[in-house]
């Protein structure tokens, strides 16, 4: 039984290399989800079965500065999802027989009878406080160390890698880790990354919570209805596939599959994102040239952008202070660094054996 996380589309994304793997080596394998998160993976994989399981539905509040108020106030209402899944999980049990669990950031998923694999970037959870970290951190291990191993997706060396702290904390959890390199869907292709014709100055990549991804299209929207540049915008909702030009050298999509997604970075000179992993992730192995604006507030998307700047691995500004004219002149003699980029392989993951 494989079953992400509903924060965020990330941690669904970034289960498909994994399943493509378990398909090839012939296990039989099951999907717990729910919502889009269920039809990305149904249309990804319709010859697999899932079983519908309620999200965490863990909500932003619209005002950024008391963001991390607001989510220690939904903690209740977090365990008491955890408690609903692991009993949902003993009934699926009785009925199915897993021998494995993998459960990317659901910390319920896990039997006394299975292996029970739990997936996470990031063992050391960034918040704004450091006392607040460490009482985090410590909830956060009391429940991943009630499973078998924990997979980490980022590369191994501390030196080069793409979670820094996130993913190489001092103290790592009391159960087995392994690090299972960059889970992504697109391998790494060096010979023929960069062949395609550029079509886009810039290519846009929204995505994440709302309000929050409104808020940065609107401010993008202003900045660039008098530009000249080619600018390719892809807002990132789940709506009706729309695609139009807003002016001959601006188009502006909905949202686009996989493949289509690969193909137009690969056109563009220079993408501008929000910095979730699992963009990070993608991106990072199709070695673009990016500009990261991480979601207001949220610690983890910060961290993670500054630290790939300061690994000269890609650029970032905050939302508050985004200009084009700056990110114009700060990309001018930018040059990423990329090294030793691994992505997930078979021998990474299987056999599974505890």
């Amino acid at each position: 039984l494989i079953a992400p996380l509903d924060w965020g589309l990330g941690h669904t994304i970034r289960c498909i290399p994994i399943i493509k793997i378990l398909l090839a080596n012939n296990y039989k394998i099951m999907i717990a989800a729910e919502g889009i998160h269920s039809s990305i993976l149904q249309k990804q994989f319709p010859q697999i079965p899932i079983i519908p399981i309620k999200g965490y539905h863990i909500k932003y509040h619209k005002n950024k500065k008391i963001l991390w108020l607001s989510i220690l106030l939904q903690i209740p209402k977090l365990l008491y999802k955890i408690n609903y899944e692991h009993q949902w999980l003993k009934k699926q049990q009785k009925k199915y027989q897993f021998d494995f669990i993998i459960s990317d950031n659901r910390y319920g998923l896990y039997h006394s009878q299975t292996t029970n694999i739990f997936i996470t970037h990031q063992l050391q959870i960034q918040t704004p406080f450091g006392i607040l970290t460490n009482w985090v951190q410590t909830l956060h291990y009391k429940h991943i160390q009630k499973f078998t191993m924990c997979w980490i997706p980022d590369l191994a060396d501390r030196q080069h890698n793409l979670g820094g702290n996130l993913s190489h904390p001092i103290k790592m959890p009391a159960i087995p880790c392994y690090y299972i390199n960059l889970l992504t869907r697109y391998p790494i292709e060096n010979s023929t990354l960069h062949n395609n014709q550029k079509i886009y100055d810039y290519c846009f990549l929204l995505s994440g919570p709302e309000p929050q991804r409104t808020v940065f299209e609107n401010i993008i929207l202003q900045q660039i209805i008098n530009s000249e540049d080619r600018i390719l915008f892809i807002r990132g909702v789940a709506e009706e596939k729309l695609t139009l030009e807003l002016k001959p050298n601006i188009k502006i999509i909905n949202f686009v599959d996989a493949e289509e997604l690969k193909e137009k970075i690969l056109q563009s000179h220079f993408i501008i994102a929000r910095s979730g992993y699992t963009s990070v992730m993608e991106l990072t192995v199709l070695q673009c040239k990016v500009m990261y604006v991480p979601t207001p507030q949220q610690t983890e998307q910060i961290y993670l952008a500054k630290n790939l700047q300061k690994q000269n691995t890609a650029l970032y500004i905050e939302q508050i202070n985004f200009d084009m004219r700056v990110i114009k002149e700060k990309i001018l003699d930018f040059k990423p660094n990329f090294k030793n980029l691994k992505c997930l392989e078979a021998k990474d993951i299987i056999p599974l054996r505890c």
